[in-house]
């Protein structure tokens, strides 16, 4: 949508793709179906600039119609990730069935208040510079339903009887409710990571064909940008199906239990306590030279941290798409030395995806 004044044509024209994916589903490609798509629209977005043949781009030299499309489709899809990731970082959306992101239940008030209660309409462009400094940065507009200090006090209350609060809410300021309604949402996506967790252990026939049907979109290269966050979450699934130990999944969830990022940098993907053992779980996307730079050293640092700081054996997993050889290599070097820093040698146990999923089946 390039004019707020062509919504409706947009939803329109995303519900007629959404039809048409449906009718192509099992006979033809969903890949190339998206792709045409995209480059048919852009390619009438941008037809005027073609037909004018002004396809310079501003970072890369483009000498064709062909190469200045495949620029414009490359930063469609970073504007999508960028957008995606603010839009569920803001806790009104969620992620839904593992690869789709819907309005969250619990925030459906919210976005009520900014559909209806948001002037949608922009700026005028001739505006004064000193009037949209003013607009654009002044952080107490847009006010928002979560500015409400009934709203908020409502927010709070709903979580009891499960929860108790120590203070009285007609004493504390907005800020102060804002943080208790914060901290009151992070231990109930706590709570929905842990009763997800104790679902799986029960190995119902519905979830493992789930788990295996996520491991094929990852492999088939449905879930966008997002496959590395989903292989993440789909392999703690995993994990935690196999045993019965206590296995927690350093991505961030949110409302409704499922991820919005990954693992921060300095620990594992998972981690698995088993009494007698750990084991520490790191996935990956990439492939070839990055996979070697970007897991090698890491991989092996926080397995080994972990194992010097533990009395109990230590073990690493490593589940790639597709291992590269430097890498399973690097992994074998270090199980063969004696590393004094971690305490002995580091044994990481590397895989391609289509070997763990046979192991998990």
């Amino acid at each position: 949508m390039t004019d707020y004044r062509n919504f409706q044509v947009t939803v329109d024209a995303i519900r007629q793709y959404r039809r048409d994916r449906e009718s192509t589903r099992g006979k033809k490609s969903l890949k190339k179906l998206s792709d045409d798509t995209k480059y048919a629209h852009y390619r009438a977005i941008y037809a005027d600039m073609i037909t004018a043949g002004n396809i310079a781009t501003r970072e890369s030299k483009t000498t064709s119609e062909s190469q200045f499309m495949k620029k414009k489709l490359a930063n469609l899809s970073d504007y999508t990730d960028a957008v995606f990731r603010i839009l569920h970082q803001s806790g009104l959306i969620v992620m839904s069935a593992g690869r789709t992101l819907s309005i969250s239940p619990i925030r459906q008030r919210e976005v009520s208040y900014i559909l209806t209660q948001i002037e949608r309409k922009p700026m005028p462009e001739d505006m004064d510079r000193s009037q949209f400094d003013k607009y654009m940065f002044n952080p107490e507009l847009p006010i928002l339903l979560n500015d409400n200090r009934v709203s908020l006090q409502s927010d709070i209350v709903s979580f009891k009887p499960s929860t108790s609060i120590d203070r009285d809410l007609d004493g504390m300021n907005t800020y102060e409710l804002k943080s208790v309604l914060a901290k009151l949402r992070r231990r109930q996506r706590e709570d929905r990571v842990t009763a997800q967790a104790n679902r799986l252990k029960e190995r119902r026939d519905e979830d493992i064909q789930n788990i295996l049907a996520v491991f094929r979109h990852i492999s088939d290269k449905e879930v966008g940008r997002d496959g590395p966050l989903m292989l993440e979450w789909n392999m703690w699934r995993a994990i935690t199906m196999i045993d019965h130990g206590d296995i927690k999944g350093n991505f961030v969830p949110d409302d409704n239990g499922m991820p919005i990022s990954t693992a921060g940098g300095g620990q594992g993907d998972i981690v698995g306590n088993y009494g007698d053992f750990q084991m520490i779980v790191e996935v990956t996307l990439s492939t070839g030279k990055r996979q070697y730079d970007m897991e090698s050293e890491p991989v092996t640092r926080h397995v080994g941290e972990v194992q010097s700081k533990s009395d109990k054996p230590v073990f690493g997993m490593f589940v790639a798409q597709n291992l590269t050889p430097t890498v399973v290599n690097y992994f074998w070097t270090t199980n063969l030395l004696n590393h004094k820093v971690y305490n002995g040698s580091v044994d990481i146990i590397p895989m391609n995806l289509a070997t763990f999923v046979a192991f998990f089946k």
